[in-house]
């Protein structure tokens, strides 16, 4: 039962099912070899998405945390990312 005073609210997704999403970008990536530049500008391609699942998991302590499924554009890559590592696409410039 949670206390009348609590300051807790019910957490709301970022992102809709539909929503056309990007992942941030990643500064500081370190480059061991070759093989692993190829292997990341493999992926860097599927810069646009759609919004395909919102899910949700619990964290260690009980709280729920978002995660969305993404549909990428030119590929038929499906993944799954943490809120946090999304942002929507028309924000993506600023």
């Amino acid at each position: 039962m949670t206390h009348p005073n609590s300051r807790k609210g019910q957490a709301k997704p970022k992102f809709k099912i539909g929503d056309r999403v990007t992942e941030k970008p990643r500064p500081g990536q370190i480059f061991l070899s070759a093989n692993s530049a190829n292997q990341v500008k493999k992926f860097s391609d599927r810069k646009v998405g759609v919004v395909t699942e919102v899910s949700t998991k619990p964290t260690r302590h009980g709280a729920e945390y978002f995660y969305i499924t993404v549909a990428w554009e030119n590929s038929e890559h499906v993944t799954t990312h943490s809120q946090m590592r999304l942002e929507f696409y028309e924000n993506a410039g600023e």
